[in-house]
């Protein structure tokens, strides 16, 4: 199924709503180009493609428990 922030994806980026804001502290989000509001930090983002293809490729490497999945073993946020 999806989860809420793959539903926030979907609707920022696919054209139905004209200049989007994605409002969540779920860092998954940082893995979607568009403006994102953090309410936790009153923090605003604007998300390039490339920063959020750079997140999502970290994420990745990483690993995310979380989200249940492991990454390459001894890749950490240094490494990634």
């Amino acid at each position: 199924g999806c989860e809420g922030d793959d539903v926030l994806g979907v609707l920022a980026t696919n054209g139905t709503v004209q200049n989007p804001i994605m409002v969540s502290n779920d860092k998954d989000l940082m893995t979607i180009p568009g403006k994102l509001y953090r309410p936790m930090n009153d923090e605003r983002l604007t998300i390039t493609k490339v920063e959020a293809d750079r997140f999502w490729m970290k994420q990745t490497l990483m690993g995310d428990k979380t989200d249940g999945y492991d990454g390459i073993p001894g890749v950490g946020p240094k490494t990634a």
